[in-house]
């Protein structure tokens, strides 16, 4: 049994701070640890509590002899290191943009779970006797001094058997009274030790739940995958049942699929830039344009890594369809409508933008108290070549009334009545655009969409929106 002192556990606190600035650069990647893959989230949960379990230990340990350890400080410092580096070699991969979001799980997926288990570990063989040790020691203090005990979840006695008297290589850890699971065992334990030492009993303040529901979301659908180097004919028409967002960056959201009988999974990339697009004639169907990249994972957990041009989902039902595309933006779709044409004014001087396309009004509500949905149209332009084409506008750059428009005398003005033309304009100095025009096939859809515009468009208490930097709105 090693015998760790003060200027040994300071030193460890040190390695342990080293690891957990790494795992705060991947969380960084994705904006918030929240948004980050579930086995990376619970690394991330892990290595800040090591570092609190140790500053703990550091505290307690201030004005005590050495303790007795059944791990000594060079294999806690290779454990700590060993998780630096995995941490640095997830930050490397990761920001290689979409491609390492695909290469990520078949590169490091597997490293970090069994250095998560790795932790597990040694949280169980290292504090856990070291925890009732100091703990035991501490209350038999209190009593020689005739001090108050603090309320523990566990009797003296009890904590008596967990004491081990004797040098052991490895140190197991008996039970309390009835059997439990070692989490809850380790959890008791780390509650008495805080208590008698005065250390607050709750979790840090940077401590976030270690519970995240997994949330699957049920959907039929069928994935086409039509791309010369799919070698596997099973794989370009996939049946699957169910989905879920995996994680999301700057860069990309994981759609992740997997079938009815859960022997197989599907992890597609989409780029944020790239909107899900459906025609009129194929309102059941939804088309990604660009090329994605897209893992099929088998029963045999083997990787099958494809570049797909234009992958299309099928569904049995429009509603269904809709709950996808809101799904995989991450915001509600609120209603579509066809343009005939829309045409624009002050953007590179006039032009069309685009015809025959579905025009679609969406909103996403933003964390925090009273702040205001983020509210956006989007719309495909006239080139169908390449996903980014994909024009998406936030409304506040636009007034909130919308106006019809009808020629009279061969002039267009506005009008109180409906037609099919729709004006929108936008605020003096914000942007280039001057007006926007937008003609649909009869007046009734045109009011439709005058009405929709004006009901969700956010309502602020000034007349005029603040200024905005026109970029896309943000996942967070």
């Amino acid at each position: 049994m090693a015998t760790l002192g003060l200027g040994e556990i300071i030193a460890i606190v040190s390695l342990a701070a080293q690891v957990v600035s790494a795992a705060e650069k991947v969380a960084s990647i994705f904006d918030s640890i929240h948004n980050a893959p579930k086995v990376l989230r619970k690394l991330y949960v892990s290595v800040h509590q090591l570092e609190q379990n140790f500053k703990d230990l550091e505290e307690a340990i201030n004005d005590s002899p050495p303790i007795k350890s059944p791990l000594d400080r060079q294999t806690i410092q290779q454990t700590l290191e060993k998780g630096e580096k995995l941490l640095q070699d997830c930050e490397s991969t990761l920001r290689q943009g979409p491609w390492g979001n695909v290469i990520w799980p078949i590169l490091r997926e597997k490293p970090v779970e069994d250095y998560i288990r790795e932790i597990e570990h040694m949280q169980l063989v290292f504090f856990s006797p070291v925890w009732s040790q100091l703990t035991y020691t501490k209350l038999r203090q209190l009593t020689a001094q005739h001090a108050p005990i603090p309320l523990i979840p566990f009797s003296s006695a009890e904590l008596e058997k967990l004491v081990v008297e004797t040098p052991r290589a490895v140190i197991p850890v008996p039970q309390l009274n009835d059997p439990e699971p070692p989490l809850v065992l380790e959890q008791r334990l780390r509650e008495g030790f805080r208590t008698v030492f005065g250390l607050s009993v709750g979790e840090p303040e940077h401590d976030i739940s270690l519970e995240w529901p997994e949330t699957w979301e049920p959907i039929q659908t069928t994935l086409h995958l039509d791309s010369p180097n799919i070698t596997t004919a099973s794989h370009r028409k996939l049946e699957l049942a169910e989905v879920q967002i995996m994680y999301r960056n700057h860069t990309s959201r994981i759609l992740h699929f997997r079938n009815a009988a859960h022997t197989l999974r599907v992890k597609h990339v989409v780029p944020l830039d790239c909107v899900p697009w459906s025609s009129t004639h194929t309102p059941r169907s939804v088309t990604f344009l660009a090329t994605h990249y897209i893992t099929v994972v088998d029963a045999g957990e083997n990787h099958h890594l494809y570049s797909v041009s234009k992958p299309r989902y099928d569904f049995e039902r429009t509603k269904a369809r809709r709950r996808f595309v809101s799904l995989a933006r991450e915001r509600s779709l609120v209603d579509e409508f066809l343009a005939l044409e829309m045409t624009a004014s002050g953007i590179g001087g006039d032009g069309t933008l685009t015809k025959c396309q579905v025009v679609r009004l969406w909103s996403r509500h933003e964390n925090g108290e009273g702040r205001l949905p983020v509210v956006t149209m989007t719309f495909l332009a006239t080139r169908l070549d390449d996903g980014k084409t994909h024009q998406e506008w936030d409304l506040r750059g636009f007034a909130h009334k919308a106006s019809f428009l009808t020629r009279v005398l061969g002039v267009w003005v506005k009008s109180s009545r409906p037609s099919e033309l729709v004006e929108l304009s936008s605020f003096a100095g914000e942007s280039a655009w001057g007006r926007v025009l937008v003609k649909f096939e009869s007046a009734k859809v045109a009011e439709n969409f005058k009405d929709c515009f004006e009901s969700i468009y956010p309502r602020y208490k000034n007349t005029t929106a603040p200024r905005l930097d026109w970029s896309p709105p943000s996942l967070t």
